[in-house]
């Protein structure tokens, strides 16, 4: 009996053109660009806030559904995390009798779902399948010894985006990324304002 051989492995042709195909596929793999970074959510660029207390305080009150129709959860930076690197990175505590304490009572996010085109013009169109509602609302209070409130300010943010339906993962968390950004430098300027006005007594 005559052994048979495969055509494909006993052609050289072949083996090279194979050979060369795999190469083509692993190149144009390689070729593809790494996704740019996120970004991320932080004061490091601006000058603390010095505050004439013993220490900084910081109570999260807000206390997240963990299901739709929030998101804050499952987003890279929510907005209580982003909140308590706020008072971590502006916040210094200087020496002085009280305690400041930075209550975050609000720090949600809600996706609302939007009708989406259908039909002939729906495939040529491109709809927003998405709106995320943001949320913040930052308390500081001035507490003395004895624990009582003798000065505070407040500031409360809100913004909102929408999302094409066509968007990726990485799309959808750039999108939080620069939702949760806009919403705290909203909250940094109010509060900012309003400690200078309603903390000047203990500002440093």
């Amino acid at each position: 009996m005559i052994p048979m051989t495969l055509p494909f492995f006993s052609s050289p042709s072949l083996k090279t053109a194979a050979i060369g195909l795999a190469v083509l596929v692993l190149a144009a793999c390689q070729a593809q660009p790494p996704a740019p970074p996120l970004g991320d959510v932080n004061f490091n660029n601006l000058p603390p806030i010095q505050l004439a207390v013993s220490r900084i305080e910081v109570v999260d009150e807000y206390t997240p559904p963990l299901r739709a129709p929030n998101v804050e959860h499952d987003m890279p930076v929510s907005p209580a995390a982003a909140a308590n690197r706020w008072a971590d990175q502006r916040l210094r505590a200087i020496g002085g009798p009280g305690v400041a304490r930075v209550i975050i009572s609000d720090a949600s996010v809600v996706e609302n779902k939007l009708p989406v085109e259908t039909g002939i013009r729906g495939t040529f169109t491109t709809n927003q399948s998405a709106r995320f509602d943001a949320r913040v609302h930052v308390r500081v209070e001035i507490r003395n010894d004895r624990g009582f409130t003798d000065a505070f300010a407040e500031a409360g943010a809100a913004r909102s985006r929408t999302l094409p339906e066509t968007a990726s993962v990485y799309d959808k968390d750039k999108l939080f990324i620069d939702l949760v950004a806009g919403l705290m430098s909203d909250l940094n300027a109010q509060l900012d304002a309003n400690i200078a006005s309603f903390l000047r007594t203990y500002r440093r």
